[in-house]
């Protein structure tokens, strides 16, 4: 989530990853998930309520100086290129959000065989 998404709308939906996050522990270790969230300043008070209130199940970063998006400028900013998944050398092998495309779900699904 970065800062020009809608906040509370993005930490709102952080549980529909729970059935990821389950999938990931029942695979011990084959694939983890990892949240950054780059609030604007007005936000970060906010983001960090939220964070600590919800009892994520899996790291949460709270990138408040856009760090992330500085150091890879080649993410474009439409929010479905936002989820990816790489692989052990931390290249890119599957973009998009699999909560938002059966598509993409099933070959996160594939990729993990």
């Amino acid at each position: 989530m970065d800062s020009i998404s809608c906040m509370s709308c993005g930490l709102k939906t952080m549980h529909e990853w729970d059935v990821y996050v389950e999938l990931s522990d029942s695979l011990e270790g084959v694939f983890d998930i990892l949240f950054i969230v780059s609030p604007k300043h007005n936000e970060l008070g906010l983001v960090k309520i939220k964070v600590l209130s919800e009892n994520f199940k899996y790291p949460v970063f709270i990138d408040d100086k856009n760090i992330f998006s500085k150091i890879n400028p080649c993410i474009p900013s439409e929010e479905q290129f936002h989820v990816f998944l790489l692989d052990k050398d931390n290249r890119i092998i599957l973009v998009g959000n699999p909560l938002k495309s059966n598509k993409i779900h099933n070959l996160l699904i594939k990729s993990m065989k």
